[in-house]
């Protein structure tokens, strides 16, 4: 299968998700993001990342604004030891209800192997995660894949001022002392190369869960730098 027919296949499997949940509750979200890449040498990199989640209609009626849910600060060291393969690792603080009296936090640790190939103008990426979780109440464990592909929409290759279309299928699995839960987030979103080094990117997140959680729409609005 190419990689054209596997991503529109993966749409076509988001969009029956879509359907066969019309009838359960959704929560539409606002996930904004700030990311900013340096190389350290030819091999080396690091990222620091700021993401925020915030609800687009108010979730306590006592309340005149919408909820923030929470604030991340994520940072990152990279290695590149093959021709498209990374290791990485990673330590995210999360602050939750930040604006709320009884804030919560969490404390997440990540190991990731990341590759990618090309099939004529997409480029397409495999990343497997491992993570620990550790908050206040419980910790948790979580493996994670994902399968994404980008490709310009203005020719072979992309360029200053020119779009691109990417998407992705991630799969989540979370694994806590007595519980295992699943979690699939499919993703569509549209980037702009402003420069060298700043793009900017808008999309949607469906995040189709377990019964007992209400299914998410995140919209997306990331921002990167890489220098």
């Amino acid at each position: 299968m190419s990689p054209t027919k596997l991503l529109l296949a993966l749409c076509l499997i988001a969009s029956f998700n879509l359907q066969g949940q019309s009838g359960s509750s959704l929560d539409l979200k606002w996930e904004p993001k700030l990311s900013f890449t340096a190389k350290l040498s030819p091999r080396w990199t690091y990222n620091l990342q700021v993401m925020g989640l915030q609800f687009f209609e108010n979730t306590d009626p006592l309340e005149e604004s919408p909820n923030v849910e929470r604030i991340d600060f994520r940072g990152y060291l990279s290695y590149r030891f093959l021709r498209g393969a990374k290791l990485t690792g990673g330590y995210m603080y999360r602050k939750t209800n930040p604006l709320e009296l009884e804030s919560g936090f969490e404390h997440r640790l990540s190991a990731f192997y990341s590759f990618q190939s090309y099939a004529q103008a997409w480029r397409l990426a495999h990343r497997f995660i491992t993570e620990m979780r550790f908050r206040p109440t419980i910790n948790e464990g979580r493996l994670r894949y994902r399968f994404s592909g980008d490709i310009p929409l203005q020719g072979e290759k992309l360029d200053v001022g020119e779009l691109y279309f990417l998407s992705s299928d991630e799969l989540v699995m979370s694994i806590g002392e007595d519980y295992l839960l699943v979690e699939n987030r499919f993703a569509a979103s549209l980037g702009w190369q402003i420069s060298k080094t700043f793009k900017v990117e808008l999309g949607g997140e469906f995040r189709l869960r377990n019964p007992q959680s209400p299914n998410a729409l995140h919209i997306v609005t990331n921002c990167y730098i890489n220098l």
